[in-house]
């Protein structure tokens, strides 16, 4: 069972959280009752007696509000008001005299305020850590005459359960957890922002020492305090250097932590850290000259497309002006990323003159980051152009560079791209299998790694007709996508299932899962996946009988895509070959087939060279050459019996049994 808590303001941001689930139910906490509140009075003093006037007062004043009913009786026990004698507890004085604070934070605040001088400043350097604070901490941050009493203040405190002892992660430091986040709030708020500054900036200096050799787990904490410390000093005044050394320091760590985010998947913590860290550099800093573009890969997870594109042309000016060759490239590099995926048509003119020089630079330079990106990049343009083996090749550089800079986030990208090369390459299914198997194995936590491959595997199980370990697969993808909140991958494994239910003979399932990423691709303004991912609702509505649809769609792809990709021109030839032979055009229908037959073939994909030749045999079929049909559909057979694909290899030797066309009656096409 999960358990989720929110305040009731998460409805107004999300009103349909939780609804439509039919294993989820939502439950409404009210205001305790009068008799709920006395019962939690009773239980916090161990069901000893209360004097009635003071749960009269109590409850009254608390309205329901636990945090408030546990903190007013704290009070009146620190102020004395309520003392225990024997079994019971006594009032001392006239309770109704008692002034009550009208809020939590003020009752929090009176508590603080009652404290001993030596308890409010041990509780305030405890506050300025953090929920779980360390002892080394506070002591440190304390005056050197105090220290030897910060063990008698904290375990004080412990007594008036405003803290309590909690595990540590540093061994020999022992750890205490405030009681609420409000008693936090309400300690921090009471300090000066003079002071709370300096305390900071020790507070992060006392971190980097006892973390040692842990320091990385410990960077983001350190980074947030020094960034503290940065914004509180110069709200007091004008920055100095002290100031502008706090603000380097600070964003150099928050840029480290950033790209550690980024590197194990979480795109919304990195674009968080990274826009702090480039918020806090200088401008002409080299750090923020390479920082700025990995914001931008970041926001491109998010499908912010247009502030990464601001931030990279900019990213690419500075960089110029400072003479810093390597992160000019950097930039260029990351911008041919978002070329890639916005602007398609454009990219791939520019692309490999363009990657080929970046590759050069990072040789010389030997930034492997940078070759692992190029190296991708150049891959993705040979398998967009149709040469699996090719794009295959610039995978596994891409894979080798990451690996040797361990970044596993771009091993996963070049490694999900050789998964997809081995789908629709040269690569038999099963050997293609076993490759993602082993990948698999080497994903080493890599969720993105291991969702990436499921994708790839799913899809080859399609073709070997294990289509529900397909589902499976693919959902398993997907979940793990989701939890990552890769919106732009989530979509991707809608478009993978749309394929995989196309495969398995339903075409109405497929349309709805490919209609999700169609809408999310072309929301983002993901082009490139748009285009293609329209073409497979094409196919899919075709074969619903929905042909103004599937032209419609056709029409998308070749208009948002770009010429050079072979996918498109391909099965957008086919589309049209179909809709034109169904109105018994079959000359202009065999010529675009034709057509499709001659683009497949001077690539290495050899799914993609089997429909076209399956596409033009149906043609010659319909037109009565049965004999020419048949020579397509021998070498049709052939190459599905090589690849392994068993459900083309299906529709091949029906086609060879029938000898009759496979398209089904139904209403005329519209013209095209």
């Amino acid at each position: 069972m999960l358990v989720c808590m929110a305040r009731p303001d998460l409805l107004d941001a999300r009103p349909s959280w939780g609804t439509g689930q039919p294993n989820a139910t939502m439950v409404h906490l009210e205001p305790l009752t009068e008799e709920e509140s006395r019962q939690l009075i009773s239980n916090l003093l161990e069901g000893a007696q209360v004097p009635e006037e003071a749960l009269v007062r109590i409850t009254q004043a608390a309205e329901g509000n636990p945090l408030f009913v546990e903190e007013m009786l704290r009070m009146l026990v620190d102020e004395g008001l309520l003392r225990k004698e024997g079994p019971a507890w006594v009032a001392i004085g006239d309770l109704s005299s008692v002034s009550m604070p009208p809020s939590i934070q003020a009752v929090l605040a009176a508590r603080l305020d009652r404290l001993l001088p030596e308890e409010q400043a041990v509780i305030q350097r405890a506050s300025v850590v953090g929920k779980v604070f360390w002892w080394g901490a506070v002591a440190e941050l304390s005056p050197e005459e105090a220290r030897p009493r910060i063990g008698t203040r904290l375990q004080s405190l412990v007594r008036k359960e405003l803290i309590r002892p909690d595990p540590s992660e540093f061994a020999g430091e022992d750890a205490f957890r405030f009681g609420h986040i409000l008693t936090l709030d309400a300690a921090y708020d009471s300090i000066p922002k003079q002071i709370r500054g300096e305390l900071h900036a020790r507070l992060a200096d006392w971190l980097e020492r006892v973390a040692g050799d842990r320091i990385r787990e410990f960077e983001e904490i350190v980074g947030y305090h020094l960034e503290k410390a940065y914004r509180y000093q110069t709200e007091l005044g004008a920055a100095g250097l002290r100031e502008h050394a706090l603000a380097e320091r600070a964003g150099g760590v928050l840029g480290e932590a950033g790209l550690r985010a980024a590197q194990r998947g979480d795109s919304s913590a990195a674009a968080d850290l990274l826009r702090r860290s480039v918020s806090l550099l200088p401008r002409a800093d080299r750090r923020r000259l390479e920082i700025v573009p990995d914001l931008s890969l970041a926001l491109m997870d998010l499908g912010e497309f247009r502030e990464a594109d601001v931030l990279l042309t900019d990213a690419t000016i500075d960089a110029r002006k400072s003479g810093d060759l390597r992160a000019e490239w950097w930039s260029v590099t990351v911008r041919s990323l978002w070329q890639h995926l916005t602007h398609p048509s454009f990219w791939v003119r520019q692309a490999p003159r363009e990657l080929e020089q970046a590759l050069q630079v990072f040789e010389e330079l030997e930034y492997e980051r940078g070759l692992a990106l190029a190296g991708f990049l150049l891959g993705s343009f040979h398998l967009l152009i149709g040469q699996a083996a090719q794009s295959a090749v610039a995978a596994e550089r891409g894979v080798k560079d990451a690996r040797q800079a361990d970044l596993p986030r771009d091993e996963a990208r070049s490694l999900s791209l050789l998964a997809e090369a081995l789908l629709v390459g040269p690569t038999p299914i099963e050997e293609g299998l076993k490759l993602c198997g082993s990948m698999m194995a080497e994903a080493r936590g890599n969720q993105l790694l291991e969702a990436e491959v499921l994708l790839r595997a799913a899809r080859l199980e399609a073709h070997l007709t294990k289509f529900e370990e397909a589902r499976q697969l693919n959902d398993r993808a997907k979940g793990i996508l989701e939890e990552l909140g890769l919106v732009s991958d989530v979509a991707l494994a809608e478009w993978n299932g749309g394929v995989i239910e196309f495969l398995a003979g339903d075409p109405g399932m497929s349309a709805r899962h490919l209609e999700i990423a169609c809408r999310i691709f072309e929301g983002r303004g993901e082009m490139g996946r748009s285009s293609r991912a329209g073409l497979a609702l094409a196919e899919a509505d075709f074969a619903l009988g929905k042909f103004e649809d599937a032209l419609a769609w056709t029409q998308f792809a070749e208009r948002t895509g770009t010429l050079e990709d072979v996918e498109i021109m391909v099965r957008g030839r086919l589309l049209r070959t179909k809709l034109v032979a169904r109105r018994g055009w079959f000359e202009d229908a065999e010529s675009r087939g034709r057509e499709a037959v001659a683009l497949a073939g001077r690539t290495d994909l050899l799914d993609l060279q089997t429909e076209a030749l399956l596409g033009l045999a149906d043609v010659l079929i319909a037109e009565g050459k049965a004999a020419d049909a048949k020579s397509l559909l021998e070498e049709a057979r052939s190459l599905c019996e090589w690849k392994g694909n068993l459900v083309l290899l299906g529709r091949t030797r029906q086609l060879l049994a029938n000898g009759t066309s496979s398209q089904s009656s139904g209403k005329a096409p519209p013209d095209i």
